[in-house]
């Protein structure tokens, strides 16, 4: 810590000074992820399956426009869950997952979530269980798994008769690990070598 002048800073100072730099650092971090995600979307051309979907998006009003399914997948809560979706892909392995300390919630046996399940999951971890939070948060996966799959990072298949999987596509993986690669550049810069695929 640098000292000002002669007098070496306070206790408090360093403490004040650590915490400022770790949010700048998330803050950095961020940015890092959310624009190259949003740089990868902006670069999918939308093939016929997705102007398709996103004909039907609008007009079960879950987008208005191409834009309102980028800003549908782009909002907060859409990451989160996007990133659920992604961890729980057959994508990401089961040991890698557990290294990091977590675990899979659906993908263990192969299987993909359905929307129901999702909704459950997304709703615990958030501790809103409420008849209110259930529904708003159903709403809320109803439309971003709809912008989803206009742009192709997931497909709903259906198990039976109203019961539809939602299988991650590899394009979602390229993007997530394009993402939060550049976002683990910001931290391998600020607080030195991170684990590297290399290695």
């Amino acid at each position: 810590m640098k000292a000002i002048g002669d007098i070496e800073p306070s206790a408090k100072a360093v403490e004040d000074a650590y915490l400022i730099q770790t949010r700048d650092l998330m803050d950095t971090s961020s940015r890092a992820y959310n624009g190259t995600f949003a740089r990868e979307l902006s670069l999918i051309e939308l093939d016929d399956d997705g102007l398709n979907a996103l004909d039907v998006a609008i007009e079960k009003g879950h987008a208005s426009s191409l834009d309102s399914a980028i800003d549908k997948v782009m909002q907060l809560l859409s990451q989160d869950i996007i990133y659920r979706l992604w961890i729980d892909s057959p994508f990401v392995s089961v040991e890698g997952v557990e290294l990091a300390g977590h675990q899979k919630c659906f993908g263990c046996g192969g299987e993909a979530p359905n929307k129901s399940a999702l909704c459950n999951a997304v709703c615990k971890d958030l501790g809103q269980e409420s008849g209110a939070d259930v529904k708003r948060i159903t709403i809320h996966i109803t439309r971003l798994l709809a912008a989803m799959e206009v742009f192709g990072l997931v497909k709903a298949v259906e198990v039976r008769s109203n019961l539809f999987s939602i299988e991650v596509q590899p394009r979602l993986d390229v993007i997530m690990r394009a993402s939060l690669g550049a976002s683990g550049e910001v931290f391998d810069k600020q607080i030195g070598e991170g684990p590297s695929c290399d290695d």
